[in-house]
């Protein structure tokens, strides 16, 4: 049954701070299913290299359904392609990630780091994973933590690679119907008129309805950053997406679901928070964010309108379209790039998508027309 779920893809932003991959994570079951090679006594070259508490294996596979269960969309599998892993590694690297190792994705943050990593390419062969598709993730870990590696991974209480990613879900089987049309077939379905005028509202609610009620001190945080960026310049720092948010916030403009999500996600860049502003750029994008408030915030915003969806009209409304629910705009012949992008962009905000990330299905779709 598995292979009749809905199925989408995972696309990040190259130009959105918030999006790719953070941190990579030591777990018990890998979503990829495959485990690492663990070597604490191996031989490179003539050189005998004793106990280098190394861990080698896979960190992304392309193509690879990987089965999802939540509150939100219920049960569904995601996957990504080479392109979007060739670019989730650039992100990465670009990011100088290599140390951001945890432990089961509980914020547990282990000792170890990334001292090699490469993509598999045409004509290649990975001894011991000579099964792995062209375009694969490799990666080896050194774990400098003696007691994490003789209590989790000698024990084989830990077994493989899982990545902690941020990213949009963009929908990959296709249908004819637009997105009123397939709502119209379900409010006539099985749904009494009372029942259906709730439903629908509740649709145009959680679709297009925004938020202003941050704290005050976020919009003085943002106010902060972009006085100092005025001064200062930008520099190397933070993306378009980050300085619309800095101006958002220091406006106090309403902001979607979507956004408020992203900032309450802009947790994990909380290390880099504390530093002055000038040194590097996190303590800059960290309050062009909102700050300490406007993430904590966000964090408990989210939780309050992700309950607030949970009635059993709503839910009637987004489990049948989970099942639904179509993206269908394509390139047509003799199209030239402005005029798809401006059409699928005009589409996906209609569908309900926030402008950013309406953006980043498109072009994503005219790559690969």
């Amino acid at each position: 049954m598995e292979n009749k779920l809905p199925a989408y893809r995972i696309l990040i932003n190259p130009d959105d701070e918030s999006t790719g991959v953070d941190f990579i994570s030591l777990v018990k079951d890998p979503a990829i299913e495959e485990n690492w090679m663990a070597f604490s006594n191996i031989r490179f070259d003539f050189e005998v290299q004793k106990d280098k508490r190394m861990l080698f294996g896979a960190l992304m596979i392309p193509d690879k359904m990987i089965y999802r269960n939540d509150e939100r969309f219920g049960e569904y599998n995601v996957f990504f392609t080479k392109e979007d892993i060739e670019m989730i590694v650039k992100k990465f690297s670009k990011n100088n990630y290599n140390n951001n190792i945890s432990f089961e994705h509980m914020g547990i943050k282990v000792n170890g780091t990334l001292v090699e990593n490469f993509i598999i390419r045409e004509g290649m062969s990975v001894k011991g994973f000579e099964n792995l598709p062209v375009g694969t993730w490799m990666g080896c870990v050194y774990i400098e933590d003696n007691g994490f590696w003789t209590n989790f991974v000698k024990t084989d209480v830990v077994r493989g690679f899982s990545i902690e990613i941020n990213g949009f879900l963009s929908r990959q089987d296709f249908s004819k119907k637009s997105l009123w049309d397939s709502l119209i077939d379900i409010l006539s379905d099985d749904l009494n008129i009372d029942t259906v005028n709730k439903v629908e509202e509740l649709f145009r609610t959680y679709k297009f309805e925004t938020y202003n009620d941050y704290p005050q001190a976020a919009s003085e945080n943002a106010k902060i950053a972009l006085r100092w960026a005025e001064e200062n310049g930008w520099g190397d720092c933070g993306t378009a997406v980050g300085k619309v948010r800095a101006n958002q916030l220091a406006n106090r403009e309403n902001i979607s679901r979507e956004t408020i999500a992203r900032m309450a996600a802009f947790e994990r860049h909380r290390q880099n928070s504390q530093k002055e502003l000038g040194d590097g750029c996190g303590r800059l994008m960290w309050l062009s964010w909102g700050g300490d408030e406007g993430i904590a915030w966000a964090q408990r915003k989210l939780k309050q309108i992700d309950a607030a969806l949970k009635s059993s009209a709503y839910q009637t409304l987004v489990n049948k379209m989970s099942k639904e629910e179509e993206f269908v705009i394509e390139p047509k012949s003799g199209e030239t790039e402005d005029e798809f992008i401006g059409r699928c962009i005009a589409n996906e905000i209609n569908a309900g998508f926030p402008e950013d990330q309406a953006a980043a299905i498109c072009y994503t779709k005219w790559r690969e027309k």
